[in-house]
C-alpha cells in the first residue's frame, strides 16, 4: 500500500490532521466472523467533503447517517446482496456478521452493531447461528435483514459469567482467529506477512507481523488455539519439492475448514440450549432451512 497508508486515520482526531482516508467496511460480500477490510472512504476533517456535497445549484445531495457510531467497534453484516449471494446464504443457512474493527466506519451495503468488545464475541457467534438465520428468514423472507428487522431479532443477555455464553464467545473468538490468521498469507490482504507457501516452507515465526503498515494492521495477534497450532506444525523444508509445499498448504487449509465447521456446528448447538429450544423444535427448523 505504500505512502498511502499515512493517509489513514482510525479516529475523528486523526481525519482533522490530514489523515483524510478512513478503513470502509461496506462490502456485499460472504464473509463470517472476521473480514479484512481493504476499502478506504474520503472522511477528511471529520467528513466535510461528503457532509457537504450538493449538486451545480448548490441543493445537498448527501445523507450522512449515525456519525456518532463511527470509528466504535461492534459486528457488521452483509446486507446488500445480489440475488446469488443471497441463494448462496440461504444454503449455508447463515447470515455473514463478522466483526467490525474498532477505527473504521460502516456504511449501508454493510451495516453496523455497535456493542462493547467484551460481549461482540458472544453476540457474534448467536447472530452467525442457523437459529437466528431460521427467525430472520420469518421476518424478511426474501431478502437479508436490513437495520430494522435485524433489531428485532430476539438476543438472549449476553452475561459471560453464564458458561454457556462464555463458550459461544470462545468459540467465535476462534473462528475469527482461524480465518484472520488464514489472511496474512493473502498478498491483497491489510494482514499480509508472507505467501501462504512460504508460510509452510519457513515455518512460524512470532516476531513476523503483517508488512502493510496499515493501522488496522497494528491490531493483529498471534493466537494459540489448538487448530492453529496444528496448522502451523503442518511445513516443509529447503528440499521439500513445490508440488508437495502446495499440497501442505492445502492440507493446512482443509484443517482450518474442518475446524471451522466443527466450530458452526458446535454453535448451533449452544444456541439451541440457551435459546431452550426442543429436540423437536429443532428438528423442525431445520427441516425448514432444507427447504430454502
Amino acid at each position: 500500500m505504500g505512502n498511502t497508508n499515512t493517509l489513514i486515520g482510525i479516529t475523528r482526531e486523526e481525519t482533522l490532521q490530514g489523515k483524510k482516508w478512513v478503513p470502509y467496511s461496506n462490502d456485499v460480500y460472504l464473509y463470517y466472523y472476521f473480514a479484512d477490510v481493504q476499502s478506504l472512504v474520503n472522511w477528511g476533517n471529520d467528513g466535510e467533503e461528503l457532509r457537504n456535497y450538493r449538486s451545480a445549484n448548490g441543493k445537498l445531495m448527501s445523507r450522512v447517517q449515525n456519525i456518532g457510531f463511527y470509528f466504535k467497534g461492534g459486528l457488521s453484516w452483509s446486507v446488500s446482496l445480489q440475488r446469488s449471494q443471497l441463494n448462496k446464504v440461504k444454503l449455508i443457512g447463515r447470515i455473514p456478521f463478522r466483526i467490525l474493527p474498532k477505527g473504521s466506519i460502516f456504511g449501508v451495503a454493510a451495516q453496523g452493531v455497535i456493542v462493547e468488545s467484551e460481549k461482540a464475541w458472544a453476540l457474534l457467534a448467536i447472530c452467525c447461528s442457523k437459529l437466528i438465520f431460521a427467525i430472520s428468514r420469518l421476518v424478511t423472507p426474501d431478502k437479508m435483514t436490513g437495520t430494522a428487522s435485524t433489531a428485532s431479532l430476539p438476543i438472549v443477555p449476553l452475561d459471560l459469567s453464564n458458561p454457556k455464553i462464555k463458550k459461544l464467545d470462545s468459540l467465535a473468538h476462534e473462528a475469527h482467529d482461524l480465518f484472520r490468521e488464514w489472511t496474512t498469507g493473502e498478498e491483497a490482504s491489510t494482514l499480509f506477512i508472507k505467501p501462504w507457501i512460504l508460510q509452510t516452507l519457513h515455518g512460524f515465526n512470532p516476531n513476523e507481523f503483517p508488512l502493510t503498515k496499515h493501522p488496522l494492521a497494528a491490531q493483529f495477534e498471534w493466537s494459540n488455539w489448538p487448530t492453529v497450532q496444528k496448522i502451523r506444525s503442518i511445513t516443509g523444508s529447503a528440499e521439500t519439492p513445490l508440488k508437495h509445499l502446495a499440497e501442505l498448504c492445502m492440507k493446512r487449509q482443509f484443517m482450518l475448514n474442518k475446524r471451522i465447521a466443527e466450530i458452526q456446528k458446535e454453535i448451533d448447538e449452544e444456541v439451541y440450549r440457551v435459546y431452550g429450544i426442543t429436540d423437536e423444535d429443532k428438528v423442525l427448523i431445520e427441516h425448514e432451512l432444507s427447504l430454502q
